[in-house]
Parts: C-alpha cells; sequence; structure tokens
C-alpha cells in the first residue's frame, strides 16, 4: 500500500476512493477461518488485475469492508466494479 493519493494519467489527475462494504444474505456468519483468508487472497488477486490500490481492508464473520483507489475508468458507474449481476440491468 503505497502513500500517493493521486494518479497520473495522460489524459489528467485524480483521485478516486471507493469504500465497499460486502454482506453475506441475513448478516450469516460465514466468513471464518479459513474462508476468511481465502477471501483475502481473492481481493488482492482482482485488485491486482484491475491495478486498483487496496488501502483498507477488513474482513468479519458476516461482512467485509474494503478501500480501494482505482482509475477515472473504473469509477462506480463502471461494470468491473460493479460485477457482472449488474452489467447490463438497466437494458
Amino acid at each position: 500500500m503505497s502513500e500517493r493519493r493521486f494518479r497520473h494519467t495522460p489524459e489528467g489527475v485524480c483521485s478516486l476512493g471507493l469504500h465497499l462494504v460486502w454482506c453475506a444474505k441475513y448478516r450469516r456468519r460465514v466468513l471464518g477461518g479459513s474462508a476468511a483468508a481465502r477471501w483475502g487472497e481473492l481481493l488482492e488477486q482482482i485488485a491486482a488485475e484491475h491495478g486498483w490500490e487496496v488501502v483498507a481492508r477488513e474482513v468479519m464473520p458476516d461482512h467485509v469492508r474494503l478501500f480501494v483507489r482505482v482509475g477515472p475508468a473504473d469509477g462506480v458507474g463502471g461494470a468491473g466494479v460493479q460485477g457482472p449481476h449488474r452489467a447490463g440491468a438497466g437494458r
């Protein structure tokens, strides 16, 4: 985790951070032990694939909190952040 606050691109300079929270259905406690470790590995892998910087991560038994710095093309409206279940939902 670097201390860079701004991301420099050929188009300009931006600082876009997303605070994401995932909750299990009915807040069931399903993310304990090895599941929490695997979840953390998957988050780091996905962030590396997309070029995102994970600033903070907290895996609790019933939810996951994640603060990520992303580029301007990966904003909240991008299908990569929303996930495949939301891609094309407005059509």
